[in-house]
Parts: structure tokens; sequence; C-alpha cells
């Protein structure tokens, strides 16, 4: 009777999985079928490339605007360009078809891998379905995009894998060259710092002067569009929203959402005085967290960590792309298939309190649930670090 049971569960595993790949092979013909709408980031960083050929600044949106009808302008350091005129040899489509194809080898295996390495199990439907729709489907918008993302999420999934196995040095080659597009996952760094190694802190201070000198020798090659680079990044922080939901962007649209609707002013210094106050308490909680992991050692201790510092690094950033939160994806579903957290109370009040947004009868709540929505994968994330402390400090009890 028991093996029966398990041979059932094992043929609707396997349907569920099967579902899922049909379901995902559908979005992966919806994007090259709509072709002409979607893979923006990709065709203007492609064509950046092809600017660059030309002798013109693929950093100037009006240049990218007249060349490429697009309002988008490139925003990676310049040696990047060269990435991209791998692209300019053959047609638009084909690059992009190429491009598209290489993501999706990407994710399958970043599913196998996520789930081996990381979870220690079979990859399952659960694990597929949860990974497509999380986060807003933020591996689906990543696709969608036609970011480089993915691939940067690739190299510091391997960099982590091998700051696991203790292997240091792999870990920050592939650190170092996730960070060359988009800087920050140099942050990734501070992980060696966790290592009971002797040469720790030669490795660390050794990556960043590396890294450091990837960046100058870049401004003394090409300081005007070094300089150009470092303006078009600031003109991307000014998205908020749906499109990148950050903490400073939450703060900033509740105090625009007084303004409006109760003429309450509260000046940017002080919405960016309210937004450091956070920070520091993420920070303060996080690290409180690690000395409790220090003292009671349990047994996947730096995973959590790692886990740990990916969530700190979405809460802190000034620019989290909607695709970025492809990053919390493992860490998220970690936790929630942790034993502490079988009685899912905090889950069940929170789609309570959601499930009503559409029409909202109390006063001023509906602008206040507009706004939450556009912040749901930031609110997710902090609610999945908020269970990552509760998981931590309940060692406590345990011992």
């Amino acid at each position: 009777m028991e093996q029966e049971k398990m041979k059932t569960k094992a043929v609707i595993k396997k349907i569920f999985l099967l579902v899922w790949l049909l379901y995902f092979a559908y979005c992966v013909y919806y994007l090259i079928d709509r072709f002409e709408e979607y893979h923006w980031d990709f065709k203007m960083q492609s064509g950046a490339a092809r600017i660059l050929a030309q002798g013109k600044n693929p950093y100037d949106s009006r240049v990218t605007k007249a060349e490429l009808g697009t309002p988008l302008w490139y925003a990676y350091p310049p040696a990047t360009l060269w990435f991209y005129r791998l692209f300019n040899f053959m047609g638009e489509k084909t690059a992009c078809l190429i491009f598209l194809f290489l993501k999706v080898a990407t994710i399958i295996f970043l599913l196998w891998f996520w789930s081996k390495y990381f979870l220690e199990e079979k990859l399952e439907a659960a694990f597929c379905f949860f990974c497509l729709f999380a986060y807003n489907s933020a591996l689906f918008l990543d696709l969608r995009s036609g970011n480089i993302n993915l691939f940067e999420q690739l190299l510091l999934w391997l960099g982590f894998y091998f700051f696991l196995q203790n292997r240091l040095y792999p870990f920050c080659g592939l650190v170092l060259v996730a960070s060359s597009f988009k800087i920050m996952p140099i942050f990734f760094l501070i992980l060696i710092l966790f290592k009971k190694n002797r040469y720790k802190l030669w490795l660390f201070l050794s990556s960043a002067g590396i890294f450091l000198s990837y960046l100058l020798i870049q401004y003394a090659l090409w300081p005007q569009m070094f300089r150009d680079f470092l303006e078009a990044g600031q003109r991307t922080l000014v998205e908020r929203r749906i499109i990148s939901p950050t903490t400073l962007g939450f703060i900033t649209e509740i105090f625009d959402l007084l303004a409006r609707r109760r003429a309450i002013v509260i000046n940017q210094e002080w919405q960016k005085a309210i937004f450091g106050l956070i920070i520091l308490l993420v920070l303060y909680f996080s690290y409180k967290a690690y000395l409790v992991l220090k003292k009671y050692d349990p047994k996947d201790k730096e995973k959590v960590i790692v886990f740990l510092l990916c969530l700190i690094y979405a809460l802190i950033k000034l620019r989290m792309k909607d695709y970025a939160y492809v990053l919390l994806l493992v860490p998220s579903y970690y936790i929630i298939k942790n034993p502490h957290f079988f009685r899912a109370f905090p889950f069940l009040f929170i789609l309570s309190i959601l499930t009503a947004a559409k029409n909202v009868t109390l006063p001023d709540m509906g602008s206040i649930y507009l706004v939450m929505w556009e912040y749901y994968p930031l609110l997710l994330a902090y609610l999945i670090w908020i269970l990552y402390l509760q998981a931590i400090f309940s060692l406590k009890k345990q011992n």
C-alpha cells in the first residue's frame, strides 16, 4: 500500500513538472513571437556597441534615441561594450534569439543547480513554479527585458557554491566577473570576512584592489566615456515603483502620498535620514542574528549567512530592478520550507489584508494599497528577512 502511494506521488510530481515545462516553453514562445515588443535591454545594449563603433556616445540618451528609437541609454562600464560587439556580427533578431536561448539554458541549469547544491533535494515542480511566479514573476521579467542579469546570477551562485566549499579563489574570481557590468555585486566579497581563514583579509583586499584597478584602467583609457558612464548610472536611480522597488523608493512614495492627500510635506533630507535609519536597523538586527549563528553554529550556518546577505543586499540597494529579485528566489524558498514555519500564520495574515486591495472602502487606504502593490517584491523581501531573523533567534530557545 505504501509503495503504491509513493508511486502515485512520484507520477503526480512528474505530471506537475511536465505542466511547468510546457508552460515555460509557452513563455519562451510568447517572447519569440513578440520579438518587436520585448528584449528592449539587449536591443539597446547591442545597439550601443554599434553606436560606439560609429564614433558616437552610447551613454547619451539623445544619441540612443536618435539611433535606436529608445528612451534607454547604456549604463555599464566602457569595457563591457566589447562584449555586446560580439552580437553585432549578425542580424538583430538572430542576436536576440541567441541571447534568449542562452538565458533559457541558464535558467534550466540554475534550477537544477539550486536544487542540488542549495536546497539539497531533487528538482521538483513546486520549486520550478515558485521560481517562475515569485517576486512578481522576476524570472520571466528577466527573460522579457533581455537584460544580462541572469548571467550575473549564474556567476554569483557559482561563486556562492565555491564559497560554501571553502574554495575562496574561484569565489573571488566569479564575484569579480559578476560585478564587471553592474558593479554592485562586488558587495558579496564581504562574505570572505565570515570565513575562518588566515588569508581572508589579504584575499578581500587584493580582490577589491583588482576590481578597483579594473575601473581605474578604464578611466585611464577612456576618461570621457568613464565620466559619462558615472553620469548615466546616476540617471538610472530615478526609477521607482514596480520596475525598481527599493526601500528608498518606497519611503519617497509614502511621503509623496502624504503630500498629495494630506498636505504633509517632508523634505528629501528627512526622507534620506529615515532611509538611513531603516538601513541601520536592517544591519543591526542582521548582525545580531549573525552573532546567534556564530554562537550556536547550526549545520547550515554558512548557507544561511549567504542567504541573509542576499536579502540585505536587496533591502539596502538604491536601485533594485524588478528582474534583479531573481537573487532572492532560493533564499525565500529555503526559509519557507524551513520546518520552523509549518504554521503559516504570517503568510495567511498578509494574504488576508491584501486580497481586498482592488475595492477598498476604508478612507485613504485605497491609495496606500496601490503603493503597497507597487512595492510588493520589496515588502516580500522584508518579510523573508524577518522570517530568517525569527528562525535564527529561535536557536536560543532550542539550546
